[in-house]
């Protein structure tokens, strides 16, 4: 069963993540300024894959889990015909996102990687897009951008937990595997935030090799092990994305 969810959890998240090539970001660099642009529901996002892609940074992002209906976008088909009010589909209320940074002349790209991390934040914020967004960044060099506030369903700015914040307990059976220690985690998420939580990325190869002498057992932050994770794999990406219509948390890899 742990397969089978993973994979419905993968069709979902090519539904909720647009993976069309003209709705992606672009970095583009002219005269020693970087543009970084975006336009999807989900534009911090992109922005910031774009930005580690270009630059080769390393970033996890956990996306605010939004319920107030003024943060999301109904994209319900015109044909189906909803069993009750509550069964619709949403897409975050997203739209155009720009910033400009300095670049360096001689490496081509910005001095300071927390800088335009934290403008993109900013820029986000001031256009009103969904949440209010935190940041951290590990002596490792691993930059976290969570969520700090959300509206609640009556409009209202509340506290918002950031799960990938939280210690978790990794643990490794004789014969574990990385995907189910990797959803062990997930599982535990998903008990801390009272919803469910899973992969929902392409499966690898390198998901079904035995976890033990590759992961360490004990107690880490969420997003220490999943920036370990993704390491091992060769990724500098993770993303937790909301599915605001099902109530449920995808998690990610990407390159």
């Amino acid at each position: 069963m742990r397969h089978f969810g993973s994979f419905l959890l993968g069709a979902l998240l090519l539904a909720i993540w647009p993976l069309a090539a003209e709705e992606q970001a672009s970095v583009t660099i002219s005269g020693g300024v970087g543009v970084v642009r975006a336009g999807t529901a989900r534009p911090m996002l992109e922005a910031l894959y774009a930005l580690a892609v270009r630059f080769e940074w390393k970033i996890g992002f956990e996306e605010a889990r939004i319920q107030y209906l003024g943060d999301m976008v109904d994209v319900t088909s015109p044909e189906y015909v909803p069993k009750s009010k509550d069964d619709r589909a949403y897409f975050p209320r997203g739209g155009p996102l720009e910033v400009k940074f300095a670049v360096s002349p001689r490496t081509g790209a910005p001095a300071d990687a927390e800088a335009v991390v934290r403008q993109v934040i900013a820029e986000y914020e001031a256009r009103g897009y969904p949440g209010r967004y935190g940041f951290h960044r590990a002596d490792d060099g691993w930059m976290l951008v969570y969520p700090v506030e959300v509206r609640n369903s009556a409009g209202a700015w509340t506290r918002a937990e950031a799960f990938t914040l939280v210690p978790v307990r990794v643990e490794i059976g004789e014969r574990e595997v990385l995907q189910h220690v990797l959803d062990g985690v997930l599982n535990q998420l998903g008990a801390r935030c009272g919803c469910q939580a899973g992969f929902g990325g392409v499966a690898m190869n390198e998901l079904f090799r035995p976890a033990r002498g590759v992961l360490r057992e004990g107690e880490t932050g969420a997003n220490r092990f999943f920036d370990g994770f993704g390491l091992m794999l060769g990724l500098g990406f993770w993303r937790l994305l909301w599915a605001p219509d099902m109530k449920f948390y995808v998690f990610a890899f990407a390159p």
